[in-house]
């Protein structure tokens, strides 16, 4: 009796859910714990339906004629060659820097920072900033100024920022003991 009800109830008259209702998703409050569901049958299809000419051939059982369609293209020597190259693939990379451009860039980048940054240097001696940075440390006096620089902003910062700064260190300081 309760399977003829349901076969004879319309498709229209059920009601149907867009989304399952939760408690970050209410009209009422975001902090509704229990969402007001509608009472008794709700159409909620799922997000997709499976479709089995779409399955993997890694899931595909061995004899299933499925296997067999789906292999894949193979291309002869002749066609490859024929094609576009798609990916340029730079020359091999020169890798005849010699001791001495070395020290001739680690005396540029000592004599003047300022004036010879990690990215001039590199564009001079066609090497890349990677290389620059390896090869030379930053000057003492350079790294100085910059520190400098760096507490003479942190004096202009807001206290609410001051603050925040100050509370995220000793956060990371409880993360490093566990203490959290």
């Amino acid at each position: 009796m309760i399977r003829n009800s349901i076969r004879s109830y319309s498709a229209k008259a059920i009601p149907y859910l867009s989304s399952t209702p939760n408690k970050f998703n209410s009209a009422r409050s975001t902090w509704n714990l229990k969402p007001a569901l509608p009472q008794g049958l709700v159409h909620n299809p799922p997000a997709s339906v499976p479709n089995a000419s779409k399955t993997p051939k890694a899931f595909l059982p061995t004899q299933d004629p499925r296997s067999t369609r789906l292999s894949h293209k193979s291309y002869t020597r002749e066609q490859v060659d024929d094609m576009p190259v798609v990916y340029a693939s730079s020359a091999n990379p020169d890798y005849s820097v010699t001791p001495e451009i070395v020290s001739e860039i680690q005396s540029l980048r000592d004599s003047n920072p300022q004036e010879w940054t990690v990215n001039k240097l590199a564009r001079k001696f066609q090497v890349s900033p990677a290389f620059v940075k390896v090869t030379t440390s930053i000057n003492q006096v350079r790294k100085e100024t910059l520190a400098q620089q760096e507490e003479a902003q942190k004096q202009q910062w807001p206290l609410q920022k001051q603050k925040a700064r100050i509370d995220r260190k000793r956060r990371v300081e409880l993360w490093l003991r566990n203490e959290f």
